[in-house]
């Protein structure tokens, strides 16, 4: 039998002579697992606990491709292929996309965000005039990637 914990509450999982299942562990946490032996007759004690770390993902996801860009009425449709600007697929953990949309020449900087799995959104209420966008992914684990390639507009009334 498999006991562990993250905090204060400990958890009892189950298994079979040789392996046990823990359930979700999430990355960068510390975990504390004890076991013990149970037969039909008895249960052991809970032996000394082992403290362990899960890894921590440190790579960022892919610079995103060059958004595809319309608009209609002044509202900024923004559009992604879905892909790493170098063509590459986003890995299991991407969470989705930031999205910046300034004036020229300012430097990007979050203005929205499209979350996995979107590829499109529509923005209102911007100023009629010319705009850059581009965006940078981002995954479970908080790591972000450049600001990817960006594309110009100019909304019209």
């Amino acid at each position: 039998m498999l006991g562990w914990r993250s905090g204060g509450t400990w958890v009892v999982g189950g298994g079979d002579h040789y392996n046990a299942t823990s359930g979700t562990l999430w990355p960068g946490s510390e975990y504390r697992c004890s076991v013990r032996a149970q037969s039909s007759n008895a249960t052991g004690a809970w032996s000394q606990p082992l403290t362990l770390t899960t890894a921590r993902d440190l790579t960022p996801p892919p610079v995103p491709s060059k958004p595809v860009l319309s608009q209609s009425l002044g509202i900024l449709q923004v559009w992604w292929d879905y892909s790493g600007a170098g063509g590459q697929n986003m890995p299991a953990d991407f969470a989705g996309v930031e999205v910046s949309v300034q004036h020229p020449g300012i430097p990007p900087a979050k203005f929205a965000n499209m979350i996995a799995p979107m590829q499109r959104t529509s923005l209102a209420g911007l100023e009629v005039r010319d705009y850059e966008v581009c965006m940078r992914s981002y995954d479970r684990g908080g790591n972000k990637s450049d600001w990817g390639p960006k594309a110009t507009i100019t909304l019209e009334a």
